[in-house]
């Protein structure tokens, strides 16, 4: 049984958050609303209870290191069609499958349990250390939990397995989290393939920003290039600094696609 105080406080609050939206980036806001209206069409008219939440917005950072380390950050912000909990399941993939003195050049499985702040030791060692963090940022309750897991009965060498979740959430409720990742030697490797799927019809915004440290080996193959659901390629904002490579995408209600680094030698 819905609530009806708390029904017309989060509706409020939610039509106040979307006014104010439209005023300063109206294109966003439009692309937004256009995804919760849909994830209540799907959540009660089609019955569809999958997931209780839709994803306003998606914004990566994935930046390539000299000795090949790979650090990934990104940050989510939720909205939630109903009350309950949140769970989002995330997996990571590692592409380098290279063998060094008989061991695997990376081993996801030596990802520790995850770290639930951004503390000094995480900078310390985020460029010589397997590691993740997942930190609420925003939409923090009384009685709420936050909770990031590691998925050990999934997880092996190749892929990395984890779960966010938050409890006790009320609908309406607009939070935002990120997620970092720390993969050491991703890059030091022969083969410059890899790639990235865009879920279809999951957000209202998705970015995706690339930068590749100019001294890092083949630097200039490890660009990624962004191709939507129908194959073809999408146009970056492409920046080159002193000591940077980079390219940022942003999709508007993307229907899917792959973000891909395509090795040429394998092409």
């Amino acid at each position: 049984m819905i609530d009806g105080g708390h029904f017309s406080f989060g509706f409020l609050k939610y039509l106040f958050f979307i006014f104010k939206s439209f005023l300063t980036k109206p294109k966003e806001s439009y692309y937004i609303s256009k995804n919760i209206v849909r994830g209540f069409w799907r959540y009660y008219v089609k019955k569809d209870k999958k997931y209780n939440f839709v994803i306003n917005r998606r914004l990566s950072h994935h930046t390539i290191y000299p000795d090949g380390t790979l650090i990934t950050h990104t940050k989510y912000t939720i909205f939630m069609l109903d009350d309950g909990h949140f769970k989002l399941d995330k997996y990571y993939e590692s592409e380098n499958d290279e063998i060094d003195d008989g061991y695997r050049k990376v081993d996801m499985s030596k990802c520790p349990d995850i770290y639930l702040k951004l503390d000094e030791n995480v900078r310390e060692n985020r460029f010589k250390e397997f590691l993740l963090v997942a930190e609420l940022v925003s939409g923090a309750k009384i009685g709420s939990k936050f909770i990031a897991k590691i998925d050990r009965k999934k997880t092996d060498e190749k892929t990395l397995h984890y779960y966010v979740r938050y409890t006790k959430l009320k609908k309406f409720t607009i939070f935002s989290f990120f997620v970092s990742l720390s993969v050491p030697r991703e890059f030091d490797r022969k083969s410059k393939s890899d790639r990235l799927g865009i879920e279809p019809s999951m957000y209202g915004v998705y970015e995706f920003h690339s930068k590749i440290d100019k001294q890092s080996r083949d630097s200039n193959l490890f660009e990624p290039i962004l191709y939507d659901i129908d194959g073809k390629e999408k146009n970056a904002k492409h920046s080159d600094s002193l000591f940077y490579i980079g390219n940022k995408w942003k999709l508007f209600d993307p229907k899917g696609g792959e973000i891909k680094i395509i090795d040429l030698e394998e092409s």
